[in-house]
């Protein structure tokens, strides 16, 4: 399945890593908790983005405290490592199919939205 070559537009929902932990003999799992992003650069491998991460209420109280925390400047990757972001599954397979200029106008609301800032 391939993804978009581009950072989330404002707003989109992503998967960020936010650890790992022990499975039994077999290894590690991510610790994968869902996020939006806040702004968002870059294209091809050098997709960064800030973001807004959900946790899961007291499961995550060694996250941070509150419902969320704010991650800044992570790095795509299509694989779970810890401290990165990738698409969901059904959305990087939808994602793959537009093509960037569809992405334009999402992006030049959030350079308004910036500029204004």
């Amino acid at each position: 399945m391939n993804a978009p070559e581009v950072a989330p537009p404002f707003g989109r929902t992503v998967l960020y890593v936010i650890d790992e932990h022990a499975v039994g003999d077999d290894g590690v799992e991510p610790v994968i908790r869902p996020a939006i992003a806040v702004r968002a650069w870059g294209d091809g491998a050098d997709r960064r983005a800030n973001l807004t991460v959900f946790l899961d209420g007291e499961n995550d109280e060694a996250y941070g405290r509150g419902p969320t925390i704010w991650v800044t400047n992570r790095a795509f990757s299509s694989t779970p490592k810890v401290g990165t972001w990738h698409w969901p599954p059904l959305a990087a397979a939808a994602h793959a199919e537009a093509a960037v200029t569809d992405l334009a106008p999402a992006n030049d609301v959030v350079s308004t939205l910036q500029e204004a800032l």
